[in-house]
């Protein structure tokens, strides 16, 4: 898939973004930014990193001149939220308060090559696939992710 003209000048980079000075570097230049982080990897008290996190993420936006953050974060449970999902959530809300305007997409997963969540569908799968009733046996035709836009 032919990548928008709009990203072909851009060039990934990487940021801590637990550290003011090297997210807003990172930054310069930039109209807008996309923030998906997750810091469980930290142990206990990761969800104190994330907050600090978003709130030096969102104060180096706004120190960029940053017009728009977007923020892929988890959905609004009916229920009460697992710890996780709690800090996701603040972490929405912590951002949304900063003065760059910030779009909330709560997805219930965001699943790529590597991820956890990758991890997951693939494990979930293939006790699926080993469990199944005799009738869902046969070729399967998948859709591509390409296809379902």
């Amino acid at each position: 898939m032919p990548r928008s003209a709009a990203f072909r000048t851009h060039v990934p980079g990487s940021f801590d973004v637990r550290d003011f000075d090297s997210t807003l570097n990172a930054m310069q230049g930039c109209r807008s930014a996309v923030y998906l982080v997750h810091s469980m990897a930290q142990g206990k008290g990761y969800e104190d990193v994330e907050q600090r996190s978003a709130v030096t993420f969102a104060r180096a936006a706004a120190q960029a001149g940053l017009s728009r953050i977007v923020y892929l974060g988890g959905i609004q449970p009916q229920g009460k939220p697992s710890r996780h999902l709690r800090s996701r959530l603040r972490v929405g809300a912590t951002l949304r308060a900063g003065t760059v305007s910030t779009i909330e997409l709560q997805a219930s997963m965001i699943i790529g090559a590597g991820s956890e969540s990758w991890r997951m569908v693939a494990r979930l799968g293939g006790a699926l696939a080993r469990d199944a009733p005799a009738e869902l046996a046969g070729e399967q035709k998948p859709a591509e992710s390409t296809s379902t836009t």
